[in-house]
């Protein structure tokens, strides 16, 4: 990765950028294969496994940015979308990196630098690390497992579940203190 383009204060943005505004998340999307004619040819639903890192915000100089730095990284893809929000009716714009790959060149680069998305990007790491010593895993080998039955991904995918629906642990009392650093019991 040619690092000269990307200045240590940008992947420390970054960073930061992807710890409050980030998800990192992975599962399955469910489709039935369709034939030519563009009628279900099978009743059964075949799953692919996405692995992804999104970034969510209203404010779309902060998401340019993201995007100059993601454009910097060599071999990256991304996409954004831009959509509605229901509840309040403002626009959110989201980037998503497109692949396993894209998403573990930028996890690597900020690991060192997260705080509160550690723990879900080395365990992306890990899932993605084992679906790639997996190989490819062609439509055309027949009487193979279905990956979505795979006992290790459902760990990874549980793991990274849970983890983001952990609550922050919070100091026993609550009190106003000035210049102290936050104690956690």
């Amino acid at each position: 990765m040619d690092m000269e383009q990307i200045s240590r204060e940008q992947i420390g943005w970054l960073a930061g950028i992807i710890d409050g505004e980030g998800c990192i998340t992975a599962g399955w999307r469910y489709y039935k294969p369709e034939s030519d004619s563009g009628k279900y040819k099978h009743h059964t639903q075949r799953a692919t496994l996405y692995m992804w890192l999104t970034v969510s915000n209203s404010n779309s100089h902060l998401l340019q940015r993201v995007s100059e730095i993601y454009k910097k990284i060599p071999g990256v893809g991304f996409c954004y979308t831009v959509a509605k929000n229901k509840k309040n009716n403002h626009w959110i714009i989201n980037i998503n990196t497109t692949g396993k790959g894209s998403t573990r060149k930028i996890l690597e680069l900020v690991l060192p630098h997260l705080t509160v998305k550690k723990l879900q990007a080395e365990t992306m790491l890990e899932l993605i690390d084992y679906r790639i010593s997996m190989g490819y895993l062609g439509k055309s080998i027949k009487n193979r497992p279905k990956l979505q039955d795979d006992p290790c991904i459902q760990l990874y995918l549980d793991r990274l579940h849970r983890l983001k629906k952990e609550q922050p642990i919070l100091p026993s009392e609550t009190k106003r203190r000035a210049n102290q650093i936050l104690e956690i019991d």
